[in-house]
């Protein structure tokens, strides 16, 4: 419980981090006047579109201008987002709302994010903490807004899809409303790909997002590596007493997963799955110093088999250089082999029972990592890994904490 408690803080702090970090981005913005103004726009992990948008000019010491809706015609982060500003009708409604069909709006000015550009459509998505809706620009007209509704009435659940009866309006008007477009209106979704797909389908050109942003940028790709899985193994308790020392162990892991951005445009926030294996040992032959003092040999290897979830946030993040923290859980399947627990002249120890039939063979410890990653391809890392039991018994009490230190390639 306390390495869950542990990751969900950790996940808490660098997710809260990542969303108040600085990261500016080239772009420009397109001012009242439709002067072009460039310079580097500060782009976060979004979860809403934002209310106001940080920007600085060219040059070394220029002042941030705190850009809204209502003081430009749309901003550019270059090969990242494109925002449309709008002043005029906002739904108001609530999806589910038990209180009937409600159709307030309120008048305001918001960021509109920019999703498909066409010669006939222009679709853009704006979502803030109550829910997601979808524009609409037509032929050089007025933004409008997609609506549906979702309410209950009269105890029954009812889904208002006027979006559609809206769509056929507007592919009608450009000649496009055919059977086949119909059928795919009357099919269509309330959500970005569905929409983004009915909208090329009307379109005869399309550009994905704007002209200025790059689609190809994955938000997930896998990773391989390997290193040097360095154990620390502790002993407690009587066998401690009886002399056992305390040994670590360097031996190699070898280790694969997977990375997911959240926003893969900033890649600032990465949740990773690893797995792998790695091995320890340990060997120790000394003298006991209890009766009867004679020679022991007290040795095993540990095969780990491990997964460890990972929430990883680049401190430092450019295009061909990033350094990052991070912080997780390490969850293992252990098995042992090579065990032996004897008298150094090979005659067996006398004591009343062996340790190994009361080993631990799945063990939990929260992890740290920091690392560097090198051009999107090369990462070098350190994680340390809390103390975990190998075993509680009273008398063969040992315990491990670790460090590995590896090397990752990123298939991307």
């Amino acid at each position: 419980m306390k390495h869950l408690l542990f990751f969900l803080t950790a996940l808490l702090f660098i997710s809260f981090s990542a969303f108040a970090q600085s990261n500016y981005q080239p772009g420009y913005y397109i001012s009242l006047k439709g002067d072009t103004v460039r310079g580097s726009v500060d782009y976060r992990e979004w979860s809403t579109n934002p209310e106001s948008i940080n920007f600085k000019g060219a040059g070394n010491n220029a002042a941030t201008q705190r850009l809204l809706p209502a003081s430009v015609r749309s901003i550019c982060i270059k090969n990242i987002d494109y925002y449309q500003s709008y002043s005029g009708n906002v739904s108001a409604d609530v999806l589910g709302n038990t209180n009937g069909r409600d159709t307030s709006f309120t008048t305001k000015s918001i960021f509109l994010k920019s999703i498909i550009n066409g010669d006939k459509l222009n679709l853009y998505e704006y979502r803030d903490a109550d829910k997601t809706r979808y524009f609409i620009a037509a032929n050089g007209q007025e933004i409008t807004e997609l609506i549906y509704r979702s309410y209950q009435l009269n105890d029954q659940s009812i889904d208002e899809r006027t979006y559609r009866k809206q769509l056929s309006i507007i592919a009608a008007n450009n000649n496009k409303l055919n059977s086949e477009v119909n059928n795919h209106i009357q099919r269509t979704e309330y959500n970005a790909d569905a929409l983004t797909r009915l909208v090329k389908e009307i379109n005869t050109n399309n550009i994905s997002l704007s002209a200025n942003i790059n689609t190809g940028r994955k938000s997930a790709y896998f990773f391989a590596g390997t290193g040097v899985n360095i154990i620390m193994f502790r002993t407690d308790g009587g066998v401690t007493t009886a002399g056992a020392p305390n040994k670590t162990s360097v031996l190699p892991v070898i280790t694969g997963g997977l990375n997911v951005y959240p926003n893969p445009h900033t890649r600032q926030l990465a949740l990773r799955v690893e797995t792998g294996v790695g091995i320890g040992r340990y060997s120790a032959a000394y003298t006991s110093k209890v009766s009867p003092y004679n020679d022991a040999v007290f040795n095993f290897t540990q095969v780990n088999f491990f997964l460890a979830p990972q929430i990883l946030y680049n401190v430092y993040n450019q295009n061909n250089f990033k350094f990052f923290i991070g912080a997780g859980l390490q969850a293992s399947l252990i098995n042992y082999t090579n065990k032996a627990f004897r008298n150094a002249d090979g005659s067996p120890s006398t004591l009343s029972y062996q340790p190994f039939g009361l080993f631990i063979k799945t063990a939990t410890a929260s992890l740290f990592k920091a690392g560097i990653l090198i051009r999107n391809k090369i990462e070098l890392n350190a994680g340390y890994l809390t103390e975990s039991d190998i075993c509680k018994d009273p008398y063969y009490r040992i315990t491990a904490t670790g460090v590995q230190i590896g090397i990752n390639y990123h298939f991307e």
